[in-house]
């Protein structure tokens, strides 16, 4: 039995399929390592801003018991103002966006800042100062209250998070 003759230009065809099919795949996992990379620069950027100046000083005060007063007060309280702490919280409303956004993986969310976001979190100074301010505006510090509720209390990132499943999905 005689198999059939392909002419060439099928051949061809069949080759310039396999070669698009094979750089496709190799360009998305280019792409999705791209991703992880940036994501971890940019995890790495915000904690040394975190990680300095006023904000340390206030990172370190908050790593005590959560009753421990951090506001400047007339009578006793804490070393900070309102407005300093409003900075730092504000840095948790930039974390939230890029969170949520996709831009930083849920593991380097938690493994990066969870551990002062859930001291800032479960701080009552902090929080009564938050509530205070969203008796304003009830949308300040929404950022900052959704990540504390979700790294709060040993949060686990899963396969089901949606800022994981959106990476997987990019790449």
């Amino acid at each position: 039995m005689r198999l059939p003759r392909i002419p060439f230009s099928e051949i061809l065809h069949v080759v310039e399929v396999l070669a698009i099919v094979g750089a496709t795949t190799f360009a998305a996992f280019q792409l999705r390592a791209l991703r992880l990379q940036n994501s971890a620069d940019l995890t790495l950027r915000l904690g040394q801003e975190l990680d300095t100046g006023i904000n340390q000083n206030l990172v370190d005060a908050l790593d005590s018991d959560p009753a421990t007063p951090i506001l400047k007060r007339p009578k006793g309280g804490g070393n900070f103002t309102a407005a300093q702490l409003g900075w730092y919280l504000g840095e948790y409303e930039t974390l939230d966006d890029l969170y949520r956004s996709g831009l930083i993986t849920c593991r380097m969310m938690y493994n990066e800042f969870s551990y002062d976001l859930e001291k800032a979190y479960e701080n009552k100074d902090v929080m009564a100062e938050v509530a205070k301010e969203r008796k304003e505006d009830p949308t300040i510090w929404q950022g900052f209250l959704d990540l504390g509720r979700e790294f709060d209390k040993n949060h686990h990132c899963q396969a089901s998070n949606r800022s994981d499943r959106h990476a997987h999905a990019l790449g």
